[in-house]
């Protein structure tokens, strides 16, 4: 049998063991998808009625949305094929864009200060740009351990905290789970919540920032279908900030 043969009866196996779970799946992501198409025509004719630069945090929000998106499709295609350990090496990076835009939607100061690097280091001798990533580093690295202290505490910290040392275990040298992309196992069923989860939350904040923005029928479509993950998945993760801000 070859490499491809065998994924492709994994892919059938999987099916068979988790219909509802990837059909879940599958619609939160094609929902995504329809959010940012609309986002795109409304977006796109309001630019040309106020052309106006967005905040530094909104710039980065959408950018993060629309990235996660293509993200959470590879995950996916990869869960389905029980492939579990690199969908979540990419799910670490759509959890790290999601908390990163509630970071700079609850601290605008933080994204500007990201957006003068960048500008600082486009418009830079290309001599110095790496002296300047290395004053970015020292300055400020946006890392989790930063962004949770900022945000969270309590229950909600620590439950940030353990969600990502559990996927940072597939993104490094780790003898854990090393069998997952060669056997079926319950980690397919998983990864299926864990990527609903994620697109509840992209779509949450994304919709907390733009809301006056969106269409009234874009409003209550991303509310029903937020509905909906929440109604099939009973828990969802919590990013709303409960330390004083």
């Amino acid at each position: 049998m070859s490499v491809w043969e065998f994924y492709q009866e994994r892919e059938r196996e999987c099916s068979r063991k988790f219909p509802d779970s990837l059909a879940n799946c599958e619609l939160a992501i094609e929902n995504l998808w329809y959010i940012k198409i609309k986002t795109d025509r409304d977006f796109d004719k309001k630019a040309k009625e106020i052309p106006k630069e967005w905040e530094p945090y909104k710039q980065y929000i959408s950018l993060f949305f629309q990235r996660n998106i293509s993200y959470l499709i590879a995950s996916y295609k990869l869960t389905r094929q029980g492939l579990v350990n690199p969908s979540y090496c990419i799910l670490r990076t759509v959890y790290e864009q999601i908390l990163r835009s509630v970071f700079f939607y609850h601290f605008h100061d933080e994204a500007q200060l990201l957006y003068d690097f960048q500008n600082e280091i486009n418009s830079a001798d290309p001599s110095k740009k790496e002296e300047l990533r290395k004053k970015i580093a020292s300055t400020r690295y946006w890392n989790h351990q930063y962004m949770i202290d900022k945000l969270f505490k309590g229950e909600i910290k620590e439950s940030h905290k353990q969600f990502y040392d559990t996927i940072s275990w597939y993104s490094h040298p780790n003898i854990r789970s090393a069998f997952n992309d060669f056997y079926v196992t319950k980690s397919v069923d998983d990864l299926t919540k864990i990527i609903q989860d994620l697109c509840f939350n992209s779509m949450d904040i994304f919709q907390i920032t733009f809301h006056t923005m969106l269409s009234q029928e874009l409003n209550r479509f991303i509310e029903e279908n937020k509905n909906l993950i929440g109604t099939n998945l009973k828990k969802i993760g919590v990013y709303k900030p409960n330390k004083a801000i």
